[in-house]
């Protein structure tokens, strides 16, 4: 199977440490939904029920009622997650965000 064929419902990423992770970004231009930890960037990007899932660092109760929910399908993200990655955190908007710090 090629990898291009493999298809993902969400990523898992469960750091306890993030500066601001390329591999979020990455998933949400794919469309694909994230589950993560509120570090560092990850609060910037993701918007718990909207574009993914956010859980405390550690609490693994929490994480294991989540991955149940999303696994049995009680809960869903329905909408496009590329939207924000086109208009928030693109080549374009970068250079225009660094402008306008020199500003």
């Amino acid at each position: 199977m090629a990898t291009n064929d493999i298809e993902y419902d969400y990523l898992l990423q469960p750091t306890h440490m993030e500066c601001f992770s390329l591999s979020i970004l990455e998933s949400l231009a794919a469309n694909i939904p994230v589950i993560t930890t509120p570090v560092g960037g990850n609060k910037e990007v993701i918007t718990h029920g909207e574009n993914g899932y956010l859980f405390k660092i550690e609490d693994v109760n929490s994480l294991s009622v989540l991955l149940k929910s999303v696994i049995k399908g009680e809960m869903n993200i329905l909408g496009n997650t590329r939207n924000l990655v086109e208009l928030k955190f693109s080549i374009d908007a970068m250079v225009n965000n660094h402008f306008q710090l020199l500003k």
